[in-house]
């Protein structure tokens, strides 16, 4: 079996060529070979970003990575017209660039362009190098592309988060990995349920200092040993604004740690844990069900 490879995508100061894309197509279908299954494609680019302010023009270079997986379906489509390959799929997630925490669905193929790295323009000269994918994706240069597939996609991610994904493609997690797996979900499903339990109890406290200042209206509040006079509901307003938004925020992220449950099946895996008292346990997925009802949260 060739060492696992990685390609790596270079920009050069010369023209491109079209027998330099056969050759850099000929070289990523050497990777993926008749392979149908589990694959990840890491991008890595360079990106000018402005410090920010009125008048501050200094640029600095941010390196964003974004990774796709998928479960190829067919032949690889190469496009020489429009510099691209094609991984065909239904559906596949990503995740990475701006928004690098959770990995998204979406809708057809996986796209690989020899002009999707930061912004290599007509002129300049596309080459590819081997390097071995053991080196990992930490020492990938700071523009390059790593394709791997089967068990090498599965050696780039960890465990859970490999079976996880092939379950939002619809797949089943491999008998192999499901006792891992089972365990794992376990873990997860407890350190959600303690962060949403933390929150709510933040929420609530927040939620009763919100009505503590509006149930002194005509008097006054003391809070850090100030006094503020809370003669009228306009009053009580803008004394509250502060709590008020963070309350808001805090259910924010409230919801999104049960979008997060959702994604993982907690709303539907027939699963119990141990609760934070001995001999207390919770029903995962009436916990959640429950939850979601309470934040407006949708759920199958």
């Amino acid at each position: 079996m060739d060492p696992i490879t990685k390609i790596a995508i270079k920009r050069m100061n010369q023209g491109l060529k079209p027998e330099t894309l056969d050759e850099s197509y000929e070289r990523i279908k050497h990777i993926v070979g008749d392979f149908r299954g589990p694959i990840l494609v890491v991008k890595k680019r360079q990106e000018n970003m402005y410090h920010g302010g009125p008048g501050d023009n200094r640029k600095m270079m941010a390196t964003m990575t974004s990774l796709d997986f998928g479960v190829l379906e067919s032949e690889l489509l190469y496009d020489r017209n429009n510099w691209s390959v094609t991984f065909p799929m239904a559906k596949h997630l990503h995740k990475g660039d701006y928004h690098p925490i959770r990995w998204e669905v979406s809708e057809g193929p996986i796209l690989a362009s020899f002009m999707c790295l930061d912004s290599m323009n007509v002129g300049q000269n596309v080459r590819i190098h081997y390097e071995d994918a053991q080196s990992h994706l930490k020492h990938m240069k700071k523009e390059g592309m790593g394709i791997f597939v089967g068990k090498d996609a599965k050696e780039q991610l960890e465990t859970f988060e490999y079976a996880n994904c092939l379950k939002l493609l619809g797949h089943k997690v491999p008998e192999e990995l499901k006792q891992e797996y089972m365990q794992l979900l376990g873990e997860r499903a407890g350190d959600i349920i303690s962060d949403i339990k933390r929150l709510t109890d933040v929420s609530a406290k927040l939620g009763a200092r919100i009505q503590g200042v509006y149930d002194a209206t005509g008097g006054a509040i003391s809070r850090g040993g100030a006094i503020t006079l809370v003669e009228n509901k306009d009053d009580a307003f803008w004394a509250t604004l502060g709590d008020r938004d963070r309350k808001k925020e805090t259910e924010g992220r409230i919801r999104e740690e049960l979008e997060d449950a959702l994604k993982l099946g907690l709303g539907n895996h027939e699963l119990v844990i141990n609760g934070p008292r001995p001999g207390m346990t919770i029903n995962v997925p009436e916990y959640i069900n429950g939850m979601c009802k309470i934040y407006g949260v949708k759920f199958s």
